[in-house]
């Protein structure tokens, strides 16, 4: 026992150091002491692998050296693990209670050194595997729910929280993990259940974008074509909204599919549309358009703040003379720049900075102006020039003439005159990956110089040049989410062409979600959106190289659920922009639907119940002593004329849940009579085939006699109302058999000819069979003759029983001799023989054509038929 009497504080040390486990096993193997496992102990008394030390030794021997010295310092965190460990209730502590009381005794007594790598193992995987297993419980759960409403549609906010929940498990210790995944599934669970229950009321603003969408889907529906200004259609009904906030949201999108969408209107398939979106001829519209609306952007700004106008040049340009002078004053105020030693001045301001804020708010002529009146910068009015000729670019020879200028002077230009430098890395396109901070005061500043910088072309020739992809990439890697602005993010992504990635970070923004679905089908009515046809679960983007591809489907009705109950002729709008897409696969719905227009416009009838308002009703009206049917639109006519497919899929669930009624009203409001005739008579094979179906025959064969009734002659000349009418006589007939009226049940049968009751009749009736009979008719059959041969036995009982009752001359009151009762016997046992011989040969006929017949639902039926038919004697 020696090791014990060492330093305090020894054993936290020894629970860091890498060769603990060796040590702690070569003092274990020594005679002092003996190593103590936790699945050992099998009584208070047990020793310590075999050395003789039982627990009470060990803890006499500690009392004495506690006496003697302080007890060492134990691991206070290793104290509290262990002590909740064994409070929790495991196995152990369940078995050998006593004994786990001794040895979390000796443990306080002895310190952390006892078993510090196994227990701290043992712990972390219990800690893991809870959570685990809560975050497969979350999962599961997250299913169920998609399920329950019928979606498996992506669910952003999935991989978000399991991203979080991972990063705080790996930062947090053993306290609160739990309860903290508890938390957040109830949270989740609550928003769940708020975002499907589709009771959201709209705002002002989706109100307004609404009413513009039903213009554009008039229009579209009308002409049979896109509209292609769909986006200044939104653009003007922003700044109406309450809060203009959303405003430069709009204004860049319509401006770049105003500059793109005389191309991409004639595109037919997506195919086009990426072939265009890698074109070098896209790249040039769109580098273009966005630094155009950057430099109007800027120019607008400019104009609205500018206090005093300068007229020193002519009316065409003193107003831009005027704001360039007051943006540069404000611009170097807010930069805060030392321009003492920038060189020469107009207006009070460094020239250079003039020239650089002109060319910025797109103002090349007025820089050019500038360049005449200043003699430092007169000779860079010639490039100017050739840059406002150009449209924003040098030729080669001038370009590579202010590159050289560029290195040439880059030491020698001042440090404070920043705008020069700036000026000619954009002019020259020098310096592509430096941001050059002092004169980015803003993402539109940022955004402007790379764009002026970039070059059309698909690749470059050198390293240093930008091309459009370059940027894209760049700004991918500049604006991640959730640590930058999802509108300066936006921004980013819209002017570098990066239609997917704009749409998709405005979605994930709960209050910018409208303004993104609507972006999304302004984008689709121009074809330049590429869209995914399959659903990717947990997110909107489905990455092909080299594009993001956005999950049209799943952004338009995640929105749409929220409110779709409460607004379902809104839901209808939205869901009308679906009807190109493929609908989803899904197990849940035994339905095939053309498109997902079809499968949300069942989802939104089947979660609403609301079957009249969206699809309309028939209504009785009498006139000139009939009666007449008038139709009564729905909210999806004016969108969708042929809903037959989706009406035909709610009645059949309709059906399938015991409202026969509802269900042949739907098929008869979508002008589907033959549709409700073969459910109709499905309904009543069923009521025949199946005894738990029987009892509901009545009312069945009630609604099914006045819906044939209502329908009328022209629909009965149909095969399908014939064997619905058939099927109607049968039921008649069994419900004579179960009333014992088996003289009617017979006459029903004779009438009906559908089995024969001749041998000379019984090929007529096989044809009949197999040519005529619809197979749910078919399976009723065999009933029918088991049914028949019944009625055929039963009254014959019953006229024999009749006849042997007579006696001769009772009615007359003739007295009764010898001779007539001889007589009267052998004219008794005459007719008896010939009622017999009829029955018979009726039987025999019957018993010969179910012989001939398939009899699945009843394999004995031939057996049973002989059995019935040997009882007529």
């Amino acid at each position: 026992m020696e090791w014990i009497k060492r330093e305090p504080g020894l054993s936290s040390a020894l629970l860091s150091s890498p060769g603990r486990q060796r040590e702690q096993n070569s003092f274990f193997s020594k005679d002092d002491a003996g190593q103590i496992p936790f699945g050992n102990v099998s009584g208070s008394q047990t020793s310590t692998a075999g050395h003789g030390y039982s627990f009470n030794q060990l803890a006499a021997s500690q009392a004495a050296l506690g006496a003697k010295e302080d007890p060492p310092v134990v691991s206070t965190n290793y104290l509290e693990i262990t002590e909740r460990l064994l409070k929790q209730g495991s196995q152990y502590q369940q078995k050998h209670e006593n004994n786990s009381r001794t040895l979390a005794g000796t443990h306080v007594a002895l310190g952390s050194e006892q078993h510090p790598e196994s227990v701290k193992d043992f712990l972390d995987g219990k800690r893991r595997a809870a959570v685990d297993t809560l975050i497969r419980s979350e999962e599961n759960f997250t299913e169920q729910k998609r399920k329950i409403y019928g979606y498996l549609t992506p669910d952003v906010e999935w991989e978000k929280f399991k991203e979080q929940t991972i990063s705080a498990h790996l930062a947090a210790g053993n306290d609160g993990v739990i309860a903290q995944l508890r938390n957040q599934r109830l949270r989740n669970a609550g928003n769940m259940t708020l975002g499907a229950s589709g009771d959201r009321v709209l705002t002002k603003e989706e109100h307004l974008f609404a009413q513009v969408l039903r213009e554009c889907n008039d229009e579209i529906i009308r002409t049979h074509s896109h509209v292609p200004n769909l986006a200044d259609r939104f653009r003007a009904v922003v700044p109406s909204f309450p809060l203009q906030q959303q405003e430069p949201l709009w204004n860049p999108l319509a401006a770049i599919i105003s500059a793109l969408r005389d191309e991409s209107h004639a595109f037919l398939s997506q195919e086009q549309t990426a072939y265009y979106r890698l074109s070098e001829n896209f790249n040039r519209r769109v580098i273009t358009a966005a630094r155009k609306y950057l430099e109007k952007s800027a120019l607008d700004t400019a104009e609205e703040q500018a206090r005093n106008p300068v007229r020193d040049f002519s009316s065409d340009t003193k107003n831009d003379l005027s704001a360039v002078v007051d943006y540069t004053r404000m611009q170097i105020s807010r930069s805060r720049l030392n321009t003492s030693s920038s060189g020469g001045n107009l207006y009070g301001v460094p020239v250079w900075a003039l020239l650089y804020y002109a060319v910025r708010m797109g103002a090349v002529k007025t820089a050019v102006k500038l360049c005449e009146r200043s003699e430092e910068a007169r000779d860079f009015s010639k490039y100017l020039t050739e840059y406002d000729r150009n449209d924003g670019s040098l030729l080669a020879s001038s370009q590579l003439e202010l590159q050289t200028l560029y290195r040439s002077q880059l030491t020698s230009i001042a440090s404070s005159d920043v705008y020069r430098k700036c000026l000619l890395a954009i002019m020259s396109r020098s310096e592509s990956d430096i941001d050059l901070p002092s004169v980015t005061n803003s993402v539109n500043d940022w955004l402007w110089i790379k764009l002026a910088q970039a070059e059309p072309a698909l690749s470059s020739s050198s390293s240093q040049n930008l091309t459009l992809s370059a940027l894209q990439q760049m700004v991918l890697a500049k604006f991640p989410p959730q640590k930058t602005s999802d509108t300066e993010a936006f921004l980013a992504f819209i002017l570098t062409g990066q239609f997917e990635l704009a749409v998709e970070r405005l979605f994930l923004n709960v209050k910018l979600r409208a303004h993104a679905v609507n972006m999304a089908i302004c984008l689709k009515q121009v074809n330049l959106l590429l869209f995914s046809l399959e659903p990717k679960i947990g997110a909107v983007l489905v990455e092909k190289d080299p594009f993001f591809l956005l999950d049209f489907g799943s952004v338009v009705r995640i929105y749409v659920d929220s409110f779709r109950k409460q607004h379902m002729d809104v839901a209808l709008e939205y869901h009308f922009h679906l009807t190109d897409s493929p609908s989803v696969q899904s197990t849940v719905y035994d339905h095939h639907f053309q498109n997902l227009f079809e499968f949300c416009l069942y989802k939104l009838a089947k979660d609403t119940g609301k079957y009249t308002e969206l699809f309309g009703e028939k209504l009785q009206m009498n006139t000139a002593n009939r009666q007449k049917q008038i139709g009564k639109a729905g909210l999806v006519s004016r969108l969708w004329q042929d809903s037959s497919n989706v009406v035909r899929a709610i009645a059949q669930d309709l059906i399938q849940d015991g409202r026969l009624a509802d269900g042949l009203a739907m098929l008869e409001l979508a002008n589907q009579v033959s549709e409700a005739f073969r459910f109709l008579l499905k309904a009543l094979s069923d009521s025949v085939t199946f005894p738990n179906a029987a009892k509901n025959r009545r009312e069945l064969q009630q609604y099914a006699q006045s819906f044939v009734e209502k329908t009328g002659t022209p629909e009965l000349t149909d095969q399908v109302a014939q064997n619905v009418c058939l099927l109607l006589d049968l039921i008649t007939f069994f419900d004579l058999v179960e009333t014992q009226d088996y003289r009617k049940a017979i006459i029903v049968i004779q009438n009906i000819k559908i089995l024969p009751l001749e041998q000379k009749f019984v090929k007529t009736a096989l044809a009949v069979f197999r040519n005529d009979l619809l197979p749910e008719v078919k399976e009723c059959i065999p009933y029918v003759c088991l049914q028949f041969m019944h009625a055929l036995v039963k009254q014959y009982s019953d006229e024999k029983d009749r006849l042997l009752c007579m006696r001769y001359g009772v009615e007359s009151g003739a007295t009764l001799r010898g001779t007539s009762l001889s007589s009267a016997g052998a004219r008794l046992c005459d007719e008896i023989i010939s009622v017999q011989t009829g029955y018979r040969k009726q039987a025999r006929a019957v018993l010969e054509f179910a012989n001939q017949i398939p009899a699945f639902q009843l394999p004995g039926l031939v057996e049973l038929l002989i059995k019935l038919e040997s009882t007529i004697s």
